[in-house]
Formats: C-alpha cells, sequence, structure tokens
C-alpha cells in the first residue's frame, strides 16, 4: 500500500529546501550588485587620485541614503528587526515546551504562532505599496513573508496536534518528520533562525533597499 503522506511530506520537505535554496542564491546576487554599483561609481571617477574616488563614493552613497527614505518601506524592515528581536525571546519556551504533557503551554504556543503569523501577514501587506530601489525585491520580499507564515503555521499545527493528543481527540496520521517531533521541532526553529538572518543580510548587502519617499 502506497503511503501518500509520506510521499507528500517528502515533496514538502523538498519543496522547504528549494527555497532555501533560491533566497540565498537571491543573496549572493544582491551581494555581488552591491559590489559591482560601488565598483561602477569608483570607476565613474575615472581613477583620479587616491583619495577622490574615495570622496566621490561617500558623496554618492550620503546621496543614495538620503533618497533611500519610503517611510513603507523603511517600516517593513524595521517591524522585521523587531519581530526578530520578539521571537528571540520566545524561541526557547518552544524548545522547552513543544511536545511535552503541559496543555497550557501549548495553548499559549498557538497564541504565540499566531501573532507571529499575522505579523508576517500584515508586513506582506504593506510591500505592494512600498517604493523599493529594486523592483525584483518585492517578489522577494513576498515570498520571504510567506515562507515566514508557513513556519510559523507548522509551530501552531504542532502545538494544536499535542493538544487533542493530551485530550484523547483523532488526530490525523502523518508521516516524515511528524514521526520525529522533536527533529520537526528543531528544524523548523532553525528555518525561522535562518529566515530572520537572510533577511538582515540581504538588507544589509543592498545597503539601502528602500526608495525615496512618494509625495
Amino acid at each position: 500500500m502506497i503511503d501518500h503522506n509520506s510521499d507528500e511530506e517528502l515533496i514538502e520537505q523538498l519543496r522547504r529546501q528549494d527555497r532555501a535554496q533560491k533566497r540565498r542564491v537571491i543573496i549572493i546576487v544582491l551581494v555581488v550588485a552591491a559590489l559591482l554599483g560601488a565598483l561602477g561609481a569608483w570607476l565613474a571617477t575615472g581613477g583620479r587620485a587616491h583619495l577622490t574616488p574615495m570622496l566621490d563614493v561617500d558623496a554618492s552613497e550620503q546621496e543614495l541614503a538620503a533618497r533611500s527614505n519610503d517611510p513603507i518601506c523603511l517600516s517593513i524592515l524595521d517591524d522585521v528587526r523587531k519581530a526578530a528581536a520578539d521571537w528571540s525571546t520566545e524561541e526557547p519556551r518552544m524548545e522547552e515546551d513543544l511536545w511535552t504533557d503541559d496543555e497550557e503551554a501549548h495553548h499559549e504556543i498557538v497564541e504565540i504562532a499566531r501573532q507571529f503569523s499575522a505579523r508576517m501577514e500584515e508586513l506582506k501587506g504593506r510591500v505592494d505599496d512600498a517604493n523599493l530601489r529594486i523592483p525584483e525585491s518585492r517578489s522577494q520580499m513576498r515570498e520571504w513573508f510567506d515562507n515566514q507564515i508557513h513556519e510559523f503555521g507548522l509551530i501552531e499545527a504542532m502545538a494544536d496536534r499535542q493538544i487533542k493528543l493530551l485530550n484523547d481527540e483523532e488526530v490525523e496520521e502523518r508521516a516524515g518528520l511528524w514521526e520525529t517531533p522533536e527533529e520537526l521541532r528543531d528544524q523548523v526553529l532553525l528555518t525561522i533562525d535562518d529566515n530572520f538572518e537572510e533577511f538582515r543580510v540581504w538588507a544589509a548587502s543592498v545597503g539601502y533597499p528602500c526608495g525615496e519617499a512618494r509625495d
């Protein structure tokens, strides 16, 4: 008999790995683009003296920074940083309480996961209205938020499943990592951490992701 659940879990794991690989490629491309942009600014000076190119680059960067002031975009970056900081305080509870026999703790985990999912959804909703310096960033940001929403949804599902098991309620049989709960928990938590770090690296590599504020 074919285990369709196992097939579905395998496909989902492959998709997660593929998404992670794509995000790493995007970050590398953006880092290279930022370096090439800096090199282009230096070459534009014609190589005049050793200090002149540096002064020109600094002036160009200051001008770029002054024009990277779209309030919606800046609010997204700031709120993602705040979400990452908030998550770092909540994550230890997930490590300790997921898959324990403390039903109250699981109800709290469900609520926390829903709150973070809602925050990601709200931030994703701002992306279309943000003025971004690099147009391709819009789809990349949407995908990033979708990935985080998916991972927080898995945390909610894990806690909800444990609540049902503790109350002798029927739960859906699931294969793959669901058969090793602690490994599933560790992978989800690691993915969330990696995603927040990738966002930080992306924002830093681009330098100034935001465009100018609209009139």
